[in-house]
């Protein structure tokens, strides 16, 4: 049987048992200039957000604790602000370096404030 014929199937290499539903969904084309998904991550801890903690744990220090504590928490609100604008791991070690280095330098000012008495 052909179209011509009157054959009611739309291709005629379908055959017969087959059904419409039995056929898969039709699937529209991606649109141009559209993203699908999230960005991909980048693999590896931003390096900035580890340099950001390992200036907050330095503020520990003496001597120069309180401006390795500043440096601490400027880096980590510098890794916050690059990792929101291109994902990547280290999140959590950004935010941890700015909890860590505000309290390196507060501890510093009462310390130092103590110790001039």
């Amino acid at each position: 049987m052909t179209a011509a014929d009157g054959d009611p199937r739309p291709d005629p290499h379908i055959p017969e048992e087959w059904t419409p539903a039995d056929l898969p969904p039709p699937v529209a084309p991606p649109v141009p200039g559209y993203d699908y998904g999230p960005p991909p991550v980048r693999s590896g801890i931003h390096p900035v957000a580890v340099a950001a903690m390992a200036s907050s744990i330095a503020g520990f220090l003496p001597y120069f604790g309180g401006v390795l504590s500043i440096v601490g928490i400027v880096l980590g609100t510098v890794a916050l602000n690059q990792i929101k604008q291109a994902p990547q791991n280290g999140y959590g070690l950004a935010v941890s370096a700015i909890v860590v280095g505000v309290t390196a330098l507060i501890i510093g000012l009462i310390w130092t404030i103590y110790a001039m008495r």
